[in-house]
């Protein structure tokens, strides 16, 4: 009985056993549909959602387009406006145009009201580049002669020549900012750099500045440097001390002014003007190194040539070399004025700092300043160099000047007509 009842519990069990595999296939099966089902339900609803979120963005994406259409349309618009001038046959504007505008410093322009000052250059054979701004308003710019005449090129408003001695307003601002950014002041002494220098302890930077630091040298023609390292070293072995601490024009101030940047930098004081200027928006300026293959380059010109050009003066490094950090950078017009521009009205330098450098310390009454004269009304600067000039009379609040930059300078030319022409603007005579 036993066994039988044991034999019927092993054939139930065997078939319990045998319903496992087939309950566990329902049980996946199951799950499986279940998750199907899930996930396309999830699918349809993230389809939806997806379509959703791409509809509003698409829409979303279609106003900003509309919106940045209708601004590039108005920027376009708004820039064709400012850039339409009417223009002569050749291209010339024949209207003022804004000075404040960087870009319209490289156009072309004779308005009416220039109309004698035009003719006036014309018959003196002046050969350059002639700025004029009248209450903020450029009314003539233009290119007169040749920039060289033996290739045929004539002086357009971008014709690059040298600046000369104005390149010392250029490395005052250079110090003027070292002094900002307190790595300076103006009552640092020499003595801080050039300890080696007789009486360099009683010299200071606004000494140097302002020339009156009685510092002097005269460098003989025949030294030969290929560095401005051994400009340097010349310069400090050979500078003379007259222990006179009134004014006296020396380039040699603004060489050790510029051995001062390039030690408190760690830089070269080239590779400090090219960073600066150029981070201040100036393009348009260069090192004589790269004079002869920068396009439009001006060749100088000798005026006691029996013809205007019949006397080029070639193009030797080594009248520049020596020129370190007082005269041997070059520019154009529209340059030159903009950083001037910049300068006076206070987009370079602190104005607390342009009127610590300006004030009356001395007993003289010379008014030279980091580069320019003050002449009351206005401001003069005077670069020679090479044959080239460049000459400015800037009013302080820089809305009326007058620049006069030629590749074959004439002072008994340049000295009357900028004055002139200052006058004729401001109706104030200010003699250059």
């Amino acid at each position: 009985m036993d066994t039988k009842r044991s034999q019927r519990y092993n054939k139930k069990k065997k078939r319990k056993l045998k319903l496992i595999p087939f309950l566990i296939l329902v049980a996946i099966l199951s799950l499986a549909s279940s998750i199907f089902v899930t996930n396309t339900i999830f699918k349809i609803v993230s389809k939806s959602e997806a379509k959703h979120h791409s509809e509003i963005q698409a829409d979303e994406n279609s106003k900003e387009k509309g919106s940045e259409s209708t601004a590039e349309s108005a920027t376009q618009q708004s820039t064709e406006k400012k850039e339409t001038f009417p223009t002569s046959t050749d291209g010339t504007i024949i209207s003022p145009i804004p000075a404040n505008n960087y870009q319209n410093l490289s156009k072309t322009v004779l308005a009416p009201e220039a109309q004698n000052m035009d003719t006036e250059l014309d018959a003196a054979s002046f050969v350059g580049v002639a700025l004029v701004i009248k209450n903020g308003q450029i009314i003539l710019q233009k290119g007169y002669g040749y920039a060289d005449y033996s290739e045929n090129r004539l002086n357009t408003v971008n014709s690059h020549i040298q600046i000369g001695s104005v390149q010392k307003a250029y490395t005052a601002t250079l110090i003027y900012k070292l002094i900002e950014e307190k790595k300076l002041s103006f009552d640092t002494p020499l003595s801080d750099f050039y300890p080696q220098i007789y009486g360099s302890q009683n010299i200071t930077i606004r000494d140097m500045i302002r020339m009156h630091s009685g510092l002097q040298i005269s460098i003989p023609g025949n030294a030969y440097f290929s560095t401005t390292d051994q400009v340097m070293d010349y310069i400090v072995t050979n500078v003379e001390n007259t222990g006179q601490k009134t004014y006296k024009y020396q380039a040699v101030n603004y060489s050790l002014l510029a051995g001062i940047i390039e030690k408190i930098t760690g830089k070269s004081y080239y590779e400090n003007y090219e960073n600066f200027f150029h981070n201040v928006g100036l393009k348009n300026f260069g090192l004589y190194v790269d004079w002869p293959e920068r396009p439009g380059y001006a060749t100088g010109y000798k005026k006691s040539g029996e013809y205007l050009y019949s006397l080029p003066n070639p193009y030797d490094p080594q009248i520049f070399i020596r020129e370190f950090g007082t005269g041997n950078i070059d520019s154009t017009a529209g340059d030159v004025y903009e950083f001037f521009n910049k300068l006076l009205t206070g987009s370079l330098i602190k104005s607390s700092v342009l009127q610590e450098a300006w004030k009356p310390v001395y007993s003289d009454s010379n008014t030279y300043i980091g580069g320019f004269y003050d002449q009351g009304d206005a401001y003069r600067m005077n670069g020679v160099m090479n044959y080239q000039q460049l000459a400015i009379l800037i009013s302080k609040d820089t809305k009326n000047a007058v620049i006069l930059f030629s590749n074959r300078g004439n002072q008994e030319l340049t000295q009357p007509t900028i004055s002139s022409f200052y006058q004729q603007i401001t109706g104030n005579y200010v003699k250059f």
